[in-house]
């Protein structure tokens, strides 16, 4: 395949990872410098827990209006008497300062762990999987935010002693036909013998009702993954794709599962399961436009533990028909441990094939001289050609850990990318980056970083690219 290759060398600096963040991209973040109050980042101390800046990217595809600001989850945030709370922030505007900051209240709760905007760029949810309810340890909850001014709209509360409702959250489309979009909110659900079944649970936008409930098997994380999906069932509603890649056949085998659930009743449409044991068969996945002429949407699934004895978890991205779950189109990692589809995001159609074309994390990449970088690539999922590759420049970086479309930065027309590269950690005092590309050439147009020399960033710092020249 024909490949330009961009290198995200730093503009000046360093940047490392440590601190817990999660962003949920509405669009870009403008200007210069982003002042974050006074407060404080939690640093975690584990170096082996990679929750850096830009730990997750939430792309939040919509109108214009939607797309002019980040929503920035921190759940180590730390209030004035150093507990730890969590909080969210909304960064937008010409000085790229915080529209408002939302700090929880509760120690402990991990609040801002996962974020979502909605299409609409109205609303934003927030999850909190460590917090308390009544007295429950770890039920967590998701709180519904007003976009315009962080105030709470309405929460949602886990009922179970470590359900941790609110570990992901993603919008997936009008379910109830009010006319907002509808929230999927994962938990853990344990069975009788402490493994996570996994549960989807289905609020209203509007109110916070249940719309659906729908609980996998024992040990299988069912939900852990989901994204919107057309209407296959032919009752009016969207549907929703959910994963479980830790399910199994039979004992142990940990294929996983990647299933269609109606929309108006929970019940299972379509069921596809993985042709490898334990190799993340859905820990990402991705509505893609339609590859089989059936006027559908179909479904790129990720699986970066896949491999073999050559290459142990090189990855693989696989696009299924959402009709048929006929393989279409796959890419597969080329080294050891890439993980090569860790994360994945629609970007526009860059190459006038007719299909939005797709980015694919790779945080385990490695290149010469650099080690484990990390990278991102963006391929067709039409021809399947690979347009771009972006390397990392940090050993244990992960760039590509996230990946996230934006609106357009460079002024081509097109949207571009976000990737986070949450594990840089050159200095262990130092958080990590948010780094923006063009979709179109790879070439790195600025970096999201805290002030430098902060061990806890008390300041955001937006940062112009130099062009670099591709090879």
């Amino acid at each position: 395949m024909a490949a330009r290759t961009a290198r995200a060398s730093p503009v000046s600096g360093r940047l490392a990872a440590v601190v817990a963040v999660a962003l949920a991209c509405a669009g870009c973040v403008n200007g210069d410098e982003a002042r974050v109050d006074s407060a404080a980042v939690g640093w975690l101390s584990n170096p082996g827990c990679v929750r850096g800046l830009g730990a997750v990217l939430a792309p939040a595809a919509g109108d214009a209006q939607a797309e002019d600001c980040a929503v920035v989850g921190v759940p180590d945030w730390e209030n004035a008497a150093g507990e730890v709370t969590g909080a969210v922030l909304r960064i937008g505007g010409p000085e790229a300062s915080p529209v408002w900051i939302r700090a929880s209240s509760e120690r402990g709760g991990r609040f801002g762990s996962a974020v979502a905007s909605a299409a609409n760029g109205r609303l934003v949810a927030v999850g909190a999987p460590w917090s308390t309810n009544g007295g429950v340890n770890r039920a967590g909850s998701v709180e519904i935010l007003d976009g315009g001014t962080g105030a709470i709209v309405f929460a949602h509360r886990g009922i179970a002693a470590g359900d941790r409702l609110g570990s992901s959250v993603a919008w997936v489309g009008d379910l109830d036909g009010d006319g907002t979009p509808d929230l999927s909110a994962w938990s853990r659900g344990s069975s009788a013998d402490g493994r996570s079944r996994g549960r989807v649970t289905v609020l209203s936008g509007v109110s916070g009702a249940v719309l659906l409930s729908v609980s996998g098997e024992a040990g299988e994380q069912f939900g852990l993954a989901t994204c919107g999906v057309d209407d296959l069932d032919s009752d009016g509603l969207p549907d929703i794709a959910v994963s479980a890649p830790s399910a199994s056949q039979s004992d142990a085998d940990a294929r996983g599962r990647v299933v269609l659930l109606s929309g108006g009743d929970g019940a299972i449409l379509k069921e596809w399961w993985g042709d490898r044991g334990h190799s993340g068969w859905g820990m990402s996945i991705c509505a893609v436009d339609d590859e089989d002429g059936d006027r559908l949407r179909d479904i790129a699934i990720g699986s970066p533990w896949c491999g073999d004895e050559e290459a142990p978890e090189r990855g693989r991205v696989a696009i299924v028909s959402s009709q048929t779950g006929e393989l279409l189109r796959e890419w597969w990692g080329e080294s050891p441990r890439e993980h090569l589809g860790a994360s994945l995001t629609l970007l526009d159609d860059l190459d006038g094939d007719g299909v939005s074309d797709l980015a694919i994390g790779a945080p385990g990449l490695q290149a010469p001289e650099r080690g484990t970088c990390g990278g991102v690539f963006v391929v067709s999922p039409r021809t399947g050609e690979e347009h771009v590759r972006i390397l990392g420049v940090r050993i244990d970086g992960f760039l590509g850990r996230t990946v996230c479309a934006v609106r357009d930065l460079d002024g081509d027309g097109r949207r571009d990318l976000l990737a986070g590269s949450p594990g840089e950690a050159a200095d262990p005092g130092l958080p990590g980056g948010v780094w923006a590309f063009s979709s179109s050439s790879g070439e790195l147009l600025w970096q999201i970083v805290p002030e430098e020399g902060e061990k806890v960033p008390t300041r955001l710092r937006r940062r112009t690219g130099r062009r670099l020249p591709l090879r």
